[in-house]
């Protein structure tokens, strides 16, 4: 991804390209950035305490 500055491109910092990923990720999904963060977090938080339990388990 590129940004444009004064008509040259310039490549896009990786937190800039993060970001536009986000955006475009979550409204491709029809969800805000926030619905789409939240989902995310829950998905972690499960993926967490699965490691866990593995872990605790040996």
């Amino acid at each position: 991804m590129t940004t444009q500055a004064h008509g040259a491109e310039k490549p896009m910092s990786g937190w800039r390209r993060f970001w536009a990923n986000l955006n475009a990720f979550a409204e491709a999904m029809d969800m805000s950035e926030s619905e789409f963060l939240h989902r995310r977090l829950a998905s972690l938080e499960v993926e967490v305490a699965a490691l866990k339990h593995k872990q605790a388990g040996k």
